[in-house]
């Protein structure tokens, strides 16, 4: 167990990570070993999926390794299509996402993400 503090003094228990050049976005977390299976990588998932998609991102990246079965599992947790590419131990996921544009007519989404 780690004795790492945030600024306020708090223990750290997980970490979430936003690279977004470009059309896309690349996320990396990490929860700690403790705090795991609480539903604390899920729901940061979530929220940077939301995050990413509102300022228009196509797609959001992620790299883990194949044998990390608990990260793989909460990804397919969210319920969003990804594509999967495996080269050696690192399993690269691609997660589209729906892009808003704005029009005349208002709001549209272009493209679906959502598994059916």
């Amino acid at each position: 167990m780690s004795d790492d503090r945030s600024e306020h003094g708090q223990p750290i228990i997980a970490v979430a990570n936003l690279i977004a050049q470009g059309v896309d976005a690349e996320v990396g977390l990490l929860v700690r070993e403790d705090w795991q299976r609480r539903g604390i990588g899920t729901g940061l998932l979530r929220r940077l999926l939301d995050y990413v998609e509102k300022c228009g991102k196509r797609a959001v990246v992620m790299h883990i390794q194949s044998q990390n079965t608990p990260m793989l599992r909460t990804v397919a947790r969210i319920g969003r299509r990804s594509e999967v590419k495996r080269e050696g131990s690192v399993a690269s996921l691609r997660i589209p996402l729906t892009v808003v544009s704005n029009s005349r007519e208002g709001n549209k989404a272009e493209g679906r993400a959502a598994s059916k």
